[in-house]
């Protein structure tokens, strides 16, 4: 998946011996600059491999959990996708086209409101337009409590 995602965005992946945490980096770097991530180059690519590999090795007997690279890769999503909803910068082709979304909010009385879509148009039409009607804004918790990946 995370593969898919890199090539859906056009970000070469140019080492066919890449690994999860290669992977995960290349994603972080583009959801840093998505601009210059695409320039990127191979030795840049791998420079960096080797600067977040020497720099885990020092560190490693201090890690916790919340600096693995999939709670890192997390909250570092989290906050870039909540960030760009919230400014209504997120488009149809941040989605997968076969994703679903079930939404259910409940009122003060206790009423369920509850809707459901499928593809990555009509998720995100449903997503804005339940922001838009009750004016919500999302402010993640992203510490490593409230955010982890799996």
């Amino acid at each position: 998946m995370l593969f898919k995602y890199l090539t859906d965005k056009n970000i070469p992946v140019t080492n066919s011996n890449f690994t999860k945490n290669t992977l995960v980096d290349q994603i972080l770097e583009y959801w840093r600059d998505p601009g210059r991530s695409a320039q990127c180059s191979y030795q840049h690519q791998q420079s960096q491999q080797i600067s977040n590999q020497t720099q885990h090795q020092i560190s490693s007997d201090t890690n916790r959990a919340e600096n693995f690279p999939i709670n890192v890769m997390s909250r570092t999503f989290s906050n870039w996708f909540f960030q760009n909803f919230n400014e209504n910068n997120i488009q149809r082709n941040d989605f997968w086209s076969d994703c679903s979304c079930l939404v259910r909010v409940i009122d003060n009385s206790g009423e369920i409101k509850e809707d459901s879509t499928i593809t990555a148009k009509l998720v995100l039409d449903l997503l804005y337009a339940i922001k838009n009607q009750f004016n919500f804004y999302f402010n993640p918790n992203l510490s490593h409590q409230g955010t982890r990946g799996k």
